[in-house]
């Protein structure tokens, strides 16, 4: 699950595969550094929540700031490509191309954006961003004190 918190105008996230991508051509894209051309871009803005289920292509463009429920992709998490970053040290990322093909669903289009859903409390703001057999993602804030 992605929440973000803010959002340039203009800002896009790539997520899932366009529609008919299979194996071969994802290899294809690969090889020839064209794979977020088989990624749906996306444009987003500040407070969008985004359920990005496992085996789910994703990446986030530039111009955003996010949080990620950090259960999901643990020890899954395959990276193919990084534009343009580095570590912090400035060395490349490394890559995982063949986790990333065990792991990607070719087959089912699931996921994307949701709605947060209010939850009554009499003491804060609280919304259910995602919830799943796995975690739920809830997003509190005070509410104000008008007693002063």
């Amino acid at each position: 699950m992605w929440h973000l918190v803010w959002a340039k105008s203009g800002a896009e996230i790539l997520f899932g595969l366009k529609p008919g991508v299979n194996k071969q051509e994802f290899l294809r894209a690969l090889s020839d550094n064209s794979v977020e051309n088989l990624l749906p871009h996306i444009p987003v803005q500040t407070g969008d929540t985004y359920f990005v289920p496992a085996g789910t292509q994703h990446a986030m463009g530039a111009g955003l700031v996010g949080l990620r429920n950090p259960g999901i992709f643990g020890p899954h998490l395959s990276r193919l490509r990084f534009w343009p970053r580095g570590t912090s040290s400035g060395k490349p990322r490394e890559l995982h191309i063949e986790k990333a093909l065990e792991v990607t669903d070719f087959s089912r289009r699931r996921g994307g954006k949701i709605e947060p859903l209010a939850l009554h409390s009499p003491d804060a703001q609280k919304y259910l961003l995602a919830a799943c057999d796995f975690f739920a993602t809830v997003a509190m804030g005070l509410q104000p004190d008008h007693t002063h």
